[in-house]
């Protein structure tokens, strides 16, 4: 009878209860489930916890000598603790996947276990084959034994080698990456302290970055952070050399050369030593990670009185003014130092089926020479706009107002460019010295790289093909008053207010339908040239000056200025609709506004449009004395579309409900990602019958308040305006002159822009105007107003780093939440999986929640299965297999579309559930049922059109 005693010192065998566990006659193995005559009552359990013991010893000597392959840095790794190791130096973005069955982790030790136990036979690489140049050694200070004589520390140069070629060396600043080569090994024998260094400092600078993309941290509580980070990092060190200190003396090798050597490199340095001040962070990730550092650039000089003291009187001094310019050149190398960036961009592609998707199939992209001579050379969207970084109730608005200039790539996919991360800052400056100095000195860096850019040679990039780096500049987005300024055109109130087409206010106003002679370059310079000889003639053509981006060989300013349908519509004629419908509605007390706010309240908006639930505040003097509506622009669109789903007891046939649900369909195919030539057909039709409608019902009821940015002095206004109508319950109120807006008339040009362009939402200005957020949150908690464009430009480039650094894109992003793990075979719908080509023995995850590439996908919520009829399905259950996302559907019936609500009214049917993957929908958009106020239907209300793709 064999006897295991508590002795053991190896983990193998050690008891984890001190008892004496006696085992019956057999081959000695310890098995729980063999005959076993315990000495005492809880034997069973010892032998059961040897047993495990046991196994995990077996289990960590197959993981010490495994190899494992990092699915991201394409190498091989061997031993667990080596790997783990890696990771974690890698910081990798979780999950990490499983490279034999892509099965993802979001733990290491799980992944590791999960290949020693699964996937034993698939050890992809010969264990005794070291010479494979992907290949990667683990730590000694990571095995289990340590060869104090060598002193040897393999491993980490080798991995700071793989990981610089890994990143590259894509320009100037960029971070250089040596190529691990025949000399890998003798590199990783002179591997010592050195390399540790390194690795904690990149380490800090990884806190650093995550640090800074919080606009609201400040420098000294950055650096508290640091102290405290290193405090700990001093804490834990000690009392390792504590132990190991010990461990030493009590085996008599302190008199050994090695231990001393062995206790100096134990000692760390501040690996924050080196980004204290916001100076020294930009120096060094400027050197280490390429950062592209804000230039200052003189403007001109103004005159500022300062106080003097000896006198104490204000004197005028001369005081430069300087703006901040970002490269562009600088900017997209770095961006094109990330071959998954640079891999979307040169993997762009027209459409084959004649639907327009992106700039590739409009009209401006054929008739330019320079592109089709370079289809993948990069196109720049610009944009610029004034933003307040102070108290806009405060005193100091005006004075620290400032310009901000934004680009963003055109090639890279919509899901990529929906992200922040994708606007990049071209320049930053005072408002009011762009005012005194103009556009040419501003804009002076940029084009000037820009003509570089754009021409045949373009500019050498160190790295792999192609090594030519080209750019032009394709569009201009603003809102239509800086538009109107930058281009060199009056305001605008001026009377021809069209930066488009040469309509006056008096033809606007006659017929809302109309459109003047449009506008071209030839016919813009020889009015410029007119107005240089007489500058009265500037009313006449509203011109003022000439462009500065006319010299580019892409772009025109006539032409590819692109209306905003940000503004257009939902800070604009959207809003106007809304409250002229409303007001028409109260006055013929067919609903009233407590009524109104009640239902907004109350609405089930569904996961996917809660965020962009209106605020129930309107109010009767906010309907009959304004146009504009107290709400943020997604929830106008919000308001929009489920306007009909509040008011159900108006009739059908009632004029004001019919423009608005003209509106609605006209914005169904603006805002489409993807459009049809019958649908812009379609949408000039609607926008034709809406304008006549309009003129028709609100010609005189439509408040000159609407637009703030058209207020300037018009000398032609409609000399038959009159005053609006005014509800009887409401005499108190002040009457109201109005007249129809501007938006009204551009949204006339939709269709020919589109023609041009593609799909406007590809240039809407939302994304660039919250790109303004960090300049708003860094100016609340900055104590430094001396000079904002030059703290705000550093505070912009360092925030935005870690965003370009990103290995993974927004469109593998895959977020789950309370997931359970099941065998595929043990599932309710495991003969679903199964068709989808899941093995019966796989592992799968079960969720309610899922997000793909920002999409949620949660039970209850429809998707689109079938774009022709449209066929809509709910959702019943998700899985998550091997980075698929498998959803199980509930069938619905379509009984058609109704107008008056803008939505598909559903049923349900008898058919059986079926599995669809999500990757296959026909949409990647989820609808919420919503049911009119009061009624019992089910509709889904589509943000876009829906057509067969």
């Amino acid at each position: 009878m064999a006897v295991l005693h508590e002795c053991d010192k190896d983990r193998a065998t050690k008891p984890v209860c001190g008892i004496t566990l006696q085992v019956g006659p057999g081959s000695g193995s310890v098995d729980s489930s063999g005959p076993v005559r315990p000495a005492r009552a809880d034997c069973k359990i010892a032998g059961t916890i040897v047993c495990a013991t046991t196994e995990m010893a077996v289990r960590e000597a197959l993981d010490s000598d495994f190899l494992y392959k990092c699915y991201v840095c394409d190498v091989f790794i061997r031993g667990g603790r080596s790997f783990r190791h890696h990771v974690r130096s890698r910081r990798h973005p979780m999950p990490i996947k499983c490279t034999v069955c892509d099965r993802g982790f979001y733990h290491l030790t799980s992944l590791t276990r999960h290949t020693v136990e699964s996937h034993i036979e698939n050890n992809l690489v010969d264990s005794t084959d070291d010479s494979d140049d992907n290949m990667e050694i683990g730590m000694g200070a990571a095995d289990d034994e340590m060869d104090l004589g060598d002193g040897e520390n393999l491993g980490e140069q080798d991995e700071e080698n793989q990981h610089n070629r890994d990143v590259g060396a894509a320009g100037a600043g960029a971070m250089q990456g040596a190529a691990l080569g025949q000399d890998a090994l003798q590199e990783e024998e002179n591997a010592n302290q050195e390399g540790e260094a390194i690795d904690l400092v990149k380490t800090a600078a990884s806190i650093v970055l995550t640090l800074r993309q919080c606009p609201g941290a400040t420098s000294a509580s950055i650096e508290r952070c640091e102290e405290a980070c290193f405090k700990m990092a001093e804490d834990v060190n000690s009392a390792a050399t504590g132990k190991v200190k010990q461990f030493l003396i009590d085996n008599n090798l302190m008199d050994n050369p090695a231990s001393e050597q062995l206790l100096k490199d134990l000692k760390i340095e501040d690996p924050f030593s080196q980004m204290r001040t916001i100076k020294q962070q930009l120096k060094f990730f400027s050197k280490e990670y390429g950062l592209v550092i804000p230039e200052t650039k003189f403007l001109d000089y103004r005159i500022e009185y300062f106080l003097n003291s000896e006198s104490g009187i204000y004197e005028p001094q001369q005081v430069p003014m300087t703006f901040e310019s970002v490269s562009i050149q600088k900017t997209l190398t770095q961006i094109l130092s990330n071959p998954k960036l640079k891999n979307l961009i040169m993997s762009e592609s027209k459409s084959t089926d004649g639907i327009l998707r992106s700039y590739l199939d409009g009209s401006r992209y054929t008739e330019s020479e320079l592109l089709q001579q370079f289809p993948h050379m990069i196109r720049i969207n610009l944009f610029w706009d004034d933003l307040e970084v102070v108290n806009p109730l405060g005193s100091k608005t005006s004075i620290h107002k400032l310009a901000a200039f934004y680009f963003a790539i055109q090639n890279l996919p919509a899901v990529e460019n929906s992200q922040l991360s994708s606007v990049h800052l071209v320049a930053l400056a005072h408002s009011e010295d762009i005012r005194e100095a103009g556009f040419d000195k501003v804009l002076a860096p940029l084009i000037s790289e820009l003509k570089k850019l754009e021409s045949e040679r373009g500019v050498k990039i160190p790295g792999e093909e192609p090594d030519r780096l080209r750019a032009t500049l394709c569009c201009l987005c603003c809102d239509g008053l800086a538009a109107h300024d930058l281009i060199g055109l009056l305001g605008p109130g001026a009377r021809h207010f069209c930066r488009i087409c040469m309509i006056s206010r008096p033809e606007f106003h006659a017929n809302l339908n109309s459109i003047g002679a449009r506008r071209t370059k030839a016919m813009f310079e020889e009015q410029l040239e007119e107005v240089r000889q007489d500058p009265r003639k500037s009313k006449e053509y509203g011109v003022k000056r000439e462009c500065p981006l006319d010299v580019l060989k892409t772009f025109s300013s006539t032409t590819d200025s692109i209306l905003d349908i940000f503004h257009v519509l939902l800070e604009g004629a959207t809003q106007w609709i809304l409250v002229l419908t409303l007001r028409s509605f109260i006055s013929r007390k067919l609903v009233t506004v407590d009524e109104i706010n009640g239902r907004l309240h109350s609405f089930n908006y569904g996961v996917t449009d809660i965020k962009n639930k209106p605020s129930s505040n309107l109010s009767l003097k906010t309907l009959m004395s304004y146009t504009k509506l107290k709400q943020t622009g997604s929830q106008v669109w919000c308001f929009l579309r489920i306007f009909g789903f509040l008011v159900p007891n108006v009739p059908d046939d009632d004029l004001h409900l019919k423009l608005l649900n003209l509106h609605q369909e006209i914005c169904l195919i603006v805002f489409a990602e993807a459009v049809r030539q019958t649908d812009i057909d379609r949408m000039e039709i609607l926008i034709t019958e809406h304008h006549a409608l309009f003129q028709q019902l609100y010609l005189q009821d439509l408040n000159q308040e609407a637009e703030a940015e058209e207020d300037a002095d018009d000398p032609d206004l409609d000399p038959q305006e009159v005053e609006a109508p005014q509800h009887p319950a409401l005499q108190a109120q002040p009457s109201k002159r109005v007249t129809p807006g501007n938006k009204l008339h551009e949204m006339k040009h939709f269709g020919e822009q589109i023609r041009q362009h593609g799909p406007l939402v590809k240039y809407w200005c939302a994304r660039f105007e919250a790109r303004h957020n960090i300049f708003v949150k860094y100016g609340s908690v900055c104590g430094n107003f001396i000079n904002p464009p030059k703290t705000m430009a550093q505070m912009h480039q360092i925030s935005t780093l870690g965003s370009i650094l990103k290995t993974t894109l927004r469109s593998e992003d895959i977020e789950s939440q309370s997931t359970q793990d099941v065998l595929c075979q043990n599932c309710t719908h495991s003969n679903l999986l199964m068709r989808m080509g899941v093995e019966a023995t796989s592992m799968v995850s079960i969720t309610r929640t899922v997000k793909v590439s920002g999409d949620i996908y949660r039970d209850g919520l429809f998707v689109l299965l079938d774009s022709r009829i449209p066929a809509f399905g709910v959702i019943q259950k998700i899985y998550l297999h091997q980075n698929n996302v498998f959803l199980v559907v509930s069938p619905w019936e379509t009984l058609g579309f109704v107008r008056r609500y803008c939505a598909y009214q559903v049923n349900p049917s008898q058919s059986q559930a079926l599995i669809v993957k999500q990757a296959d929908l026909s949409s990647h958009r989820t609808f919420a049922p919503w049911r009119p106020w009061k009624l019992r239907e089910t509709y889904l209300a589509p943000r876009t059109i829906i057509f067969p793709m």
